[in-house]
């Protein structure tokens, strides 16, 4: 189950909605659906804007350990809701902003959040495999005509900011319009002293 289903996915729940040509943004992995889903469905996509993402072109950048040993880290056992809570804001506190930490309460009741909501420990992994089954993605972004958005934080260790650099440039190798804007002292998250900007 890969990135081109998940877009699939994304293609079939527009219509089901009845959205038309929505604006679509993805963070992560869903910045990867995202740009799938432009390129293999540009009739579906208004805008892009895909953050903290990449073509998943080998020639890039690697995680950083940490961050890739925080993702990997086992999962809570089902039903374990504090011990999953705790791996929850361990991997934020690890792949996020060094320079704006999230503050730790808040931090805790949106993972809370998270848990209660759903909890399947072998989810991680799977988007994981999901990710790595999928390779390099260049040609399909390169088909990008959609008007496109890429933001990335220069401190991100899990997608290193040179994938973000790459992401705008294989859309405009392509002939699509791509705009990059790298955010000082964002990692892989959404820093509460950086979201008014990253929203504006």
């Amino acid at each position: 189950y890969r990135i081109d289903d998940m877009a699939r996915d994304t293609a079939a729940l527009i219509d089901a909605l009845g959205l038309g040509r929505p604006h679509v943004v993805g963070a992560s992995m869903g910045g990867m659906i995202g740009q799938n889903l432009a390129g293999q469905f540009p009739e579906k996509v208004a805008t892009l804007t895909s953050i903290m993402s990449t073509t998943g072109k080998r020639s890039l950048p690697k995680a950083q350990w940490r961050a890739l040993q925080a993702l990997m880290s086992p999962p809570a056992k089902r039903g374990d809701v504090e011990g999953a809570i705790r791996r929850l804001m361990r991997v934020i506190n690890l792949i996020g902003s060094q320079s704006h930490p999230p503050d730790q309460a808040v931090l805790r009741q949106m993972c809370e959040q998270h848990i209660l909501r759903s909890y399947h420990p072998a989810g991680g992994m799977r988007q994981l495999s999901a990710v790595a089954a999928s390779d390099d993605r260049s040609e399909v972004v390169r088909r990008i005509k959609a008007p496109t958005l890429v933001i990335h934080g220069d401190e991100d260790p899990l997608v290193r900011p040179a994938a973000g650099a790459d992401t705008a440039q294989t859309i405009r190798e392509g002939g699509g319009e791509a705009r990059l804007a790298i955010f000082k002292g964002m990692g892989h998250d959404f820093p509460a002293a950086l979201i008014p900007q990253i929203a504006e």
